[in-house]
């Protein structure tokens, strides 16, 4: 994202960024290790730049994370650009969508650190609800349909239960959150 972070208007838009995201992380499937190594990266970028404060310079990144997020669910990825056979496409399609959801998870987990929440604003605290998916806020099953088309084709308890207890309160304002199908730690 090189300079988008200070001024989102260089480089590119988010159709292009999405074009690029496909051909880096659309052929693997998300794995542990690729989950692990994006969150780490997120945490020690932010810790580069500010080691006091580390989620100041990381609270940037998520409203980037979120706009790509958004495109994403409103319009779908470009797999569909130059695939010759429809099943690549849509394998395409569906590890770059679990890669941006990792990444909004990490950009997340960087941003709004879980020992934070609840504790006083100026010290970095937040409360439940500060990652906002505009596209999923508008249609309250569009996060149950990815889910739907995800859940089997990720690492074990990421998106779900208690392993996504750390994204579980960012996105908690949403109301698909409230059923039983997850079950946040505390």
């Amino acid at each position: 994202m090189g300079s988008q972070v200070d001024d989102p208007t260089l480089d590119f838009d988010s159709v292009e960024f999405l074009r690029r995201w496909l051909w880096l992380a659309g052929s693997a499937p998300l794995r542990r290790e690729i989950l692990a190594f994006l969150r780490n990266e997120a945490r020690l970028q932010a810790s580069t730049l500010d080691k006091e404060k580390p989620w100041e310079p990381a609270r940037k990144w998520v409203p980037i994370a979120e706009g790509l997020a958004d495109t994403a669910i409103k319009h779908g990825l470009p797999a569909h650009e130059g695939a010759a056979i429809r099943r690549v496409a849509e394998l395409t399609e569906m590890n770059g969508e679990l890669l941006l959801m990792a990444l909004l998870d990490a950009c997340g987990r960087a941003t709004y650190p879980s020992h934070l929440r609840s504790a006083p604003e100026s010290g970095g605290g937040w409360k439940p609800g500060p990652i906002r998916v505009p596209a999923l806020e508008a249609d309250s099953d569009a996060l149950a349909r990815f889910l739907a088309r995800h859940i089997h084709n990720s690492p074990r308890g990421w998106m779900v239960g208690q392993r996504f207890s750390a994204m579980m309160p960012m996105l908690s304002h949403l109301g698909c959150f409230r059923g039983s199908l997850f079950v946040p730690r505390t």
